[in-house]
Parts: C-alpha cells; structure tokens; sequence
C-alpha cells in the first residue's frame, strides 16, 4: 500500500500505482426541454394516471352518485313530511330505502362497471399532445358540420317559405266573391229558366238568406 509524506510525496518511490488517485465529483445533467415537450409530457402523465386509475375513478364516480341520491332522497322525505304529514313520509320512506337498496346498488354496480369505458377513452385522448388536439380538431369539425347543415336546411325551408304564401295569396285573389240573396216569399219561391210563369221549372228556395257566386 502506498504510503505519503506530509507534502503528499511517495514514501516508497519504488512503489508503483496502477491508478492515480483522484477526487469522484459528480457531474450534474440538465436537460433542457421546450415549451412544447413540457406540455406533451404533461398530458402523457395525464393519460397514464387515468388509464392506471380508470377502474378507482369509476368506482369513486358510481358511489359518489349513489350518495348524491341518497341526500336527494332524504330532502324529498323532509318535504314529504312538511307538505303531506307523518304517514306519507312513513310510506315514502320505506319505498325510498327499499328502491335505493335494490334498485341503487344494481345502479352503482353497472355504473362501476360502464365507466371504466370513457375513462380510458378519455385515457387514450391524452395519450400525448398530439392526440389530444387531433380529438379537439374533430370535435370541432363535427360541430361546425351540423351547424352548417342545418343552417342549409333552414335557408332552403325559409326559401321557398314566400312562394308558399304568394300562390295562397294568389288563390285567395281569384276566389270570385260571393252574392247573398234574402227570399222574402212567405212559403216557397218558384226558380224557372226564364222570366215567365210558363217556362220551366228549376227548383224551390224556402224563406231565408242564400249565397251564391
């Protein structure tokens, strides 16, 4: 073993060192990341923690719902036994509890089951940036689309809106007036052809007003 004198000189100069010896500093790295790298791996982590944690989110979800009934249910039992009296709120409490025993835990059992779906789609949206604005992308275009289209609809609809009221307002024009006739006869009045007692007979009007064109 080598062995050193107070000015840091080999004691034994026929001792032979395989390696220097020196001081271990560690190097610190820095890595430097944009703007945009940031902000992809930020919505990576929050891609991966909600597909990680897609079955605990749904299961918080469906029991938070499940209590959100409950307190729901208990308020229309306060108000049940203010507006109606002690006996409705007896039967509208045992029917409630009875519902929200059977009825609410299937409930929260398929809700903890159906919710795992659009977590991890939501998930897979923000797998990275990039997915996340193509889905905004989309969305966006659909809404766009559907507004377009029923603007379209209601142009066309409002187009040929007028027409419809000109050719009602038409027919109405063309509609010839009607003349009102008052037999005064006091049993029947004798219609003939022509002006003459002797022409032929057409019909008999009783008493009363008549129109016609």
């Amino acid at each position: 073993m080598a062995e050193f004198d107070q000015y840091g000189r080999l004691k034994n100069p026929n001792f032979r060192q395989s390696r220097p010896v020196s001081s271990f500093v560690p190097s610190a790295t820095y890595s430097r990341e944009s703007g945009w790298q940031r902000f992809n791996g930020f919505i990576s982590d929050i891609g991966q923690w909600l597909r990680d944690n897609c079955s605990a989110l749904a299961n918080n979800i469906s029991i938070g719902g499940f209590f959100i009934a409950c307190i729901a249910i208990i308020i229309g039992a306060i108000y049940t036994w203010i507006d109606d009296g002690f006996v409705e709120f007896i039967i509208y409490a045992i029917v409630a509890a009875l519902v929200m025993y059977f009825g609410g835990l299937l409930v929260t059992g398929l809700m903890m089951i159906v919710l795992n779906i659009p977590i991890y789609i939501l998930g897979i949206i923000f797998h990275s940036a990039y997915s996340l604005i193509i889905t905004i992308l989309l969305a966006l275009g659909i809404i766009i689309y559907c507004n377009y289209d029923n603007n379209s609809y209601s142009s066309s609809h409002n187009k040929y809106t007028p027409i419809a009221e000109e050719t009602v307002k038409t027919n109405t024009e063309n509609t010839p007036a009607t003349t009102q006739y008052v037999c005064t006869a006091k049993s029947t009045l004798n219609v003939r052809r022509s002006p003459d007692i002797n022409s032929q007979g057409l019909t008999e009007v009783f008493s009363g007003l008549y129109s016609t064109n």
